[in-house]
């Protein structure tokens, strides 16, 4: 459903409008398409954020935290088609990969329960 209402509101005929909403909630938009395991998702968070700093350039935590953590979730996409730490909660199993990457807590970002800040690539 966040998914649909992303879309919707960066539409060609909606994103002008969508550009004048306050900051701190064009802030969330991006983490409904960051968590989708599809790429396109991921590409479009990557571009949405890059309109919000334009259209909102004062406000800090885009170009940090926002646009680093939806690339670390980008990275995890190129490297392993989903979300490994995600497994469990949709009854899939961890490749042999997966798992080692799982248990890297020092290479494990911090959204996904390890230790890498948001502003490290994904090894």
């Amino acid at each position: 459903m966040g998914r649909e209402l992303v879309h919707d509101l960066v539409k060609k005929t909606t994103i002008e409008n969508t550009l004048k909403l306050p900051a701190a909630f064009l802030y969330l938009l991006p983490w409904a398409l960051a968590h989708s395991e599809e790429l396109k998702d991921l590409d479009l968070a990557c571009g949405l954020i890059d309109k919000f700093i334009e259209a909102h350039p004062n406000f800090n935590l885009f170009e940090g935290r926002n646009k680093q953590a939806v690339n670390q979730h980008r990275q995890v996409l190129e490297k392993f088609g989903r979300y490994p730490q995600r497994n469990a909660e949709f009854g899939r199993q961890n490749t042999i990969s997966e798992q080692a990457w799982l248990d890297d807590k020092e290479n494990l970002p911090m959204w996904a329960g390890g230790k890498l800040p948001f502003n490290k690539n994904i090894k």
